[in-house]
């Protein structure tokens, strides 16, 4: 992962009084999902641009809903995010951007490392969860209206400049189905997927690819709304995929079991001690070429139900949940809000900012910290072995305002932007400035691999 120089800012007592507080509660008996979202074909698209100006908690988990299930929407066969963004995106005329500038299923899915330590996480048929990223046409217009493929004039862009309201990033979790599965309460559908191979010891794509069925087991969505240019960070999982911890992580004991039911990535009876083992970052995963099966497989537990926050906040995600499934027909009925997480403050983003403890920290007050909703938030598929993790438990942990250093000799560092926020904007940013520096024949000791930033 890209590492990021922290730079101390002073928050001035004019600027924290012009900031408007966006975390007032709301009584959860009251957090429902309006009927005009249903049936699922006529929910109408999520209303960025008139969130409210003082939102409660709950209108923050309503628009993640709302979101997905716009996003979810069938539309001609497929599900509306797999065709984003529809006209593609050029980062040149006649050239589309590699990354977000396809169709999913004109794509094949080849990620497979996880945001964080690099983990893969390997199903308990042996294979990994592969991954999918998307943008919505206001995301990449953006980047290209403000010609941020050329990396000199990312480097100078205005680092108060946020992305538009509008604006969405999606990333997808899905599973490889093996024959005879049952998956008839999942979204499936046939994909491409990259084939492995070994490479100085570390499992790599070969270059091959093989057509097979998938099954969406998660879901993130990061969407900029009126006032919040931070995004709204919500994500999704299938129902059946993992256990919740019978109680809380630090009265649990090694060798508790957590579930004594199968789950779609956990087996019966495995204790707590085995469940999110990092295999691949440890050094102990092994390939089987052959069969293109991965082993020790991964038991996966949920650390903190609904990414913990207040007890409204988990009171309304749970109300939500069971309103929108008492609502919902079809496939779809089978996914949840695990949780979201957003700025307490309005307008609070801001360049050169972790938005962590600590000297960078850009609360609204000293020693305060600026996130709200789910503030412990992992997605079970797409975090998996970062749960648990203090420094990386929450989306912005990683997704930050402060700047990137470079990965390798190559391409200058990335000054401190509020469109850092984004980790699909650093990753081009770098590839391209990587391949600029080559073309221009640049003198450098070394080409070393220019590692991507994994994207939440």
């Amino acid at each position: 992962m890209v590492s990021k120089i922290l730079v101390s800012t002073i928050v001035t007592a004019s600027l924290m009084m012009a900031v408007a507080p966006a975390q007032a509660q709301q009584s959860s008996s009251s957090c429902i999902a309006p009927t005009t979202w249903f049936p699922h074909n006529q929910t109408p698209e999520q209303n960025s641009a008139g969130f409210p100006a003082n939102p409660n908690n709950c209108d923050f988990h309503q628009w993640a809903w709302n979101a997905f299930l716009w996003l979810t929407q069938d539309v001609k066969g497929e599900a509306r995010f797999e065709s984003m963004p529809a006209n593609g995106i050029e980062t040149k005329p006649g050239v589309l951007d590699a990354l977000i500038g396809r169709s999913g299923k004109a794509r094949t899915l080849d990620i497979i490392n996880q945001a964080g330590p690099d983990g893969i996480m390997v199903d308990l048929q042996g294979h990994p969860v592969y991954y999918a990223i998307h943008s919505d046409s206001t995301f990449g217009d953006f980047i290209k209206t403000n010609d941020l493929f050329d990396p000199a004039k990312l480097r100078k862009f205005d680092p108060k400049e946020s992305f538009p309201v509008g604006a969405l990033t999606l990333k997808a979790a899905w599973k490889v189905v093996v024959p005879g599965e049952d998956v008839s309460t999942f979204y499936t559908r046939k994909a491409q997927i990259a084939l492995l191979t070994t490479k100085n010891g570390k499992i790599v794509l070969s270059g091959k690819t093989k057509t097979v069925e998938v099954a969406l087991v998660g879901f993130h969505v990061a969407g900029t709304v009126a006032n919040h240019p931070e995004m709204i960070w919500a994500t999704f999982e299938h129902l059946q995929n993992v256990p919740d911890l019978p109680k809380p992580m630090n009265e649990m004991q090694p060798n508790d079991v957590v579930s004594d039911k199968n789950w779609t990535f956990y087996k019966a009876g495995t204790p707590f001690k085995d469940c999110n083992i990092n295999s691949a970052g440890a050094g102990a995963l092994k390939l089987d070429e052959a069969t293109q099966t991965l082993s020790p497989v991964t038991d996966v537990c949920r650390m903190i139900p609904f990414g913990g926050g207040s007890t409204n906040n988990v009171a309304n995600i749970k109300l939500l949940n069971d309103s929108v499934h008492t609502q919902l027909k079809g496939v779809w009925n089978n996914y949840f809000e695990v949780g979201a997480i957003w700025f307490s403050a309005n307008n609070g983003l801001k360049p050169n900012c972790t938005f962590q403890p600590g000297s960078q920290q850009c609360g609204p007050n000293p020693g305060e910290s600026i996130l709200t909703g789910s503030t412990q938030l992992s997605n079970t598929t797409i975090e998996t072995f970062t749960q648990s993790q203090s420094v990386q438990d929450n989306c912005f942990a990683c997704h930050n305002t402060v700047q990137v250093i470079s990965p390798n000799e190559t391409a200058p560092s990335l000054p401190g932007l509020n469109v850092d926020i984004s980790h699909v904007l650093i990753n081009e940013y770098f590839a391209a400035a990587s391949k600029f520096r080559e073309n221009a024949g640049a003198q450098v000791k070394a080409k070393p691999e220019v590692k991507p930033k994994a994207e939440h």
